[in-house]
Order: structure tokens, then sequence, then C-alpha cells
């Protein structure tokens, strides 16, 4: 589910209580939840530090889009990630209906 045109916290959170997938809002909202954030995370210690995704070397090798193309068709760099498919899977359904 995509959330669009948050001008709040109160937008966030509400998203946050659907399970929204996704968000989108300016900075200033972003800045703002984040400064409480930090606030709770102060005062709560079990908070557990977020492992970064490190692209693999060879997608650095990769200069062009045919090598791009080629790449993925040969299966030797995969750009999926079932969380992603499903969520695109879910978006398409649900704006099917709305295209047919």
């Amino acid at each position: 589910m995509l959330e669009a045109s948050i001008r709040s916290i109160a937008h966030i959170q509400e998203g946050l209580t659907y399970q929204t997938e996704l968000m989108t809002a300016p900075a200033k909202v972003y800045k703002e939840w984040f400064s409480d954030i930090k606030k709770e995370a102060s005062e709560t210690p079990s908070l557990q530090p977020i492992q970064y995704w490190e692209p693999p070397k060879e997608l650095y090798e990769i200069t062009t889009i045919d090598q791009l193309m080629d790449t993925l068709d040969s299966e030797e760099l995969s750009i999926t990630h079932p969380l992603t498919d499903k969520g695109i899977q879910r978006f398409a359904q649900d704006w099917k209906p709305l295209l047919v």
C-alpha cells in the first residue's frame, strides 16, 4: 500500500497503523518524525542497528544499459527481492480493476 500526500507526523503514524508499505512526504515531515524517533530511541536501549545493503562489486563494472540487461538476463546479478516482488504484485492487483 502506498501512502502519499503526507503532511504531518499524524499522517505517518496513521499509515503505520494501517501497515502502509511505502510513504512519500516532504523532507520537513521526515525530519520532524526522525527527531521524535531519536528522542524515543535514547529512552529505548533495545533498538538494533540497521545493516545497510552493499552492492556487489560486479555492479560497479557495468557501464552501459546493454551490459546491465545482459547481466540481468544471465542471472549473474539479481536485483529482485521477495518483498519488492510481492509489493509490485499487490500494487498491480489493486490497480488492475481500474485500468480494465
